[in-house]
């Protein structure tokens, strides 16, 4: 009996165990950030009143001052505080639980169903792999001895990118020399994606791999879809994808595409140009990004079922939007709320700490 009374008591103290694991692990990364910024520029530092303000901040609005790291980081990279700021742990301690359910957004994390639930000609997929089963783009099963023909009818290399992979891991090019069935076969559940040449502007930022433009939209409860940020990423040279270590990335600023004056490494240092091709990115501008934001918000109106969805966007060479994936976890907000946010002012979800999602509209 007291086995069971002490196991019962452990699992009672877990979900608050867990709670505090997760600010401390905010709280690590939003001082290791902090500290990069001030250190490459000592004067961003907050003084004392704004820290106060940022603490006061926390409390009264967000409910608790474990979300004033994050607030402190961003107001040192931004070198002001600006109400309405997300913290990343509020987005993903607070927000994501109260209107994303997990296991909806498990299930659309399936790159595989991504097209059939999408039903959109935009998604550049050619075939799916799922359970030993191969299907064609519409879903319609494919003969093993058929699949080479579907998959290089057009190109002499195509993409595989595993189920739930991300962030550019678990993609493998596939060529039309040295193709074998059943090692492809063997990687497990994959969508394959034909390649997409990337507009020429962008190709001159970095041409080894498509930079991915990230636009996440919000659908409230009865209501449309709204893109409320965006921002690109540019892989490095020799590197045939796009690697979230290495990347850097800059915010789009209106509605026209156009982009920051600087990027930023994920170690929070800024950069005027491209590390590699050197293209400055003062003046620059993502070609097809009004299409593009269009496109997605008519997208995620398909699939009410997510309130918030990160979509990772190629742009073709006519400037045309491709959809290489959406994220329905975490969209990934850290330096991009500080660049251009606040992405979600106006949306209530800092209220999400005290009231149902539904009373609040979502």
């Amino acid at each position: 009996m007291a086995a069971m009374t002490l196991r019962a008591r452990l699992a009672a103290a877990l979900p608050e165990l867990k709670q505090r694991g997760f600010y401390r692990h905010h709280a690590e990364e939003a001082d290791k950030a902090y500290r990069a910024i001030v250190a490459e520029n000592p004067a961003s530092a907050p003084d004392k009143a704004t820290l106060a303000r940022i603490e006061q901040y926390a409390g009264d609005v967000l409910g608790s001052r474990a979300h004033g790291p994050w607030l402190r980081t961003y107001t040192a990279f931004r070198g002001r505080f600006v109400e309405g700021w997300m913290p990343d742990s509020y987005f993903g301690g607070v927000v994501l639980p109260a209107i994303q359910g997990s296991r909806t957004r498990r299930v659309s994390g399936s790159k595989t169903l991504a097209r059939r639930t999408l039903m959109s000609d935009l998604v550049p997929d050619l075939a799916t792999h799922v359970r030993g089963c191969w299907l064609d783009r519409d879903g319609n099963p494919v003969a093993p001895g058929d699949v080479a023909a579907l998959l290089f009818d057009e190109a002499d290399t195509v993409f595989v990118k595993l189920d739930r992979s991300g962030q550019g891991r678990d993609v493998h090019r596939l060529r039309r020399d040295g193709f074998d069935l059943a090692r492809v076969a063997a990687l497990g559940d994959f969508v394959v994606q034909r390649g997409i040449d990337q507009h020429p502007a962008l190709a001159a930022v970095n041409a080894g791999s498509v930079g991915p433009l990230r636009i996440t939209t919000v659908k409230p409860r009865g209501g449309p879809a709204q893109a409320r940020g965006a921002f690109i990423v540019f892989g490095r040279a020799g590197h045939a994808s796009t690697r979230p270590g290495e990347a850097v990335r800059t915010g789009i600023v209106d509605a026209e595409g156009s982009v920051l004056p600087f990027a930023v490494h994920p170690d929070w240092r800024r950069c005027a140009a491209h590390p590699d091709s050197g293209v400055a990115f003062a003046g620059f501008r993502v070609p097809g990004f009004a299409a593009a934001s269009a496109a997605v918000t008519a997208l995620h109106d398909r699939v009410p079922h997510l309130a918030v969805i990160g979509w990772d966007i190629a742009i073709d060479r006519d400037a045309r939007p491709q959809v290489m994936e959406l994220n329905a976890g975490h969209v990934g907000i850290r330096t991009n709320e500080a660049m251009t946010g606040p992405w979600f002012a106006g949306l209530g979800w800092e209220q999400l700490w005290k009231k149902e999602a539904a009373e609040l509209g979502w």
